[in-house]
């Protein structure tokens, strides 16, 4: 092999080698740019497990706020009916208030005049009541007055016999029959009225049993409390 061929052939294997060179780098670079794809991937891919997680949160937190919006959209439906409800109570209960003050109003008038009926019954039963109370005070007096004139009587009938003569006791019994002293008692008694009574020794059995016993008792008149 002349120098010629030989310088030939050493450009040759410089130019391959240089070609070589080149072509590593250029693998290198390819290599360096994958590395970098895979991971601009593996990010994407990260980025796109967030975004789906993200998503699936917003789609509950959406349905959350339909329900929480339906909810007081009900809420807000049934105030509303209350609302209505009231307003209506309230106007009934208005209209009826307006026919009261209506009728207190036509009322009044008719409460001043049974005022005014009431105060002359109450003075007519002031004045009944004193006039009854008179009454009954000047019939009490007409009644003390005819027991003391009973008592004056009886007591003028016993001092005739004084100061020299007697009393006979039956006319003195017949006058304080008359004047209401002492009074027969009706029925007749059967028996005796106890260990001291006056009539046991002036009638027998047969006049207990037949009923033929004239018993006089004592009346109030006698027997009232001493003045």
């Amino acid at each position: 092999m002349n120098d010629s061929q030989r310088t030939h052939v050493i450009r040759y294997e410089t130019g391959v080698q240089a070609e070589y060179m080149q072509a590593q780098r250029e693998i290198e670079r390819l290599n360096a740019e994958n590395s970098l794809l895979s991971g601009t991937l593996e990010s994407r891919d990260r980025n796109i497990e967030m975004l789906v997680e993200e998503n699936k949160r917003m789609i509950v937190e959406r349905d959350t706020l339909k329900y929480q919006i339906l909810e007081q959209e009900v809420e807000f439906k049934r105030l509303v009916d209350v609302c209505h409800d009231k307003k209506v109570s309230l106007a009934v209960e208005l209209d009826a208030l307006k026919f009261d003050n209506t009728a207190l109003r036509e009322g009044v008038p008719k409460l001043g005049a049974n005022f005014v009926a009431v105060a002359a019954e109450r003075d007519g039963l002031k004045a009944g009541t004193h006039y009854l109370a008179v009454g009954n005070a000047m019939a009490a007096l007409d009644a003390t007055r005819t027991e003391r004139d009973a008592l004056r009587s009886f007591a003028q009938f016993v001092m005739e016999s004084w100061p020299d003569g007697d009393i006979d006791g039956g006319e003195l019994q017949d006058k304080a029959v008359e004047l209401g002293l002492l009074k027969l008692e009706d029925p007749a008694p059967t028996e005796p009225c106890g260990e001291g009574c006056s009539c046991a020794e002036y009638y027998s059995d047969e006049d207990w049993a037949k009923s033929e016993v004239q018993c006089y008792r004592k009346t109030e008149l006698l027997m009232g409390e001493n003045i």
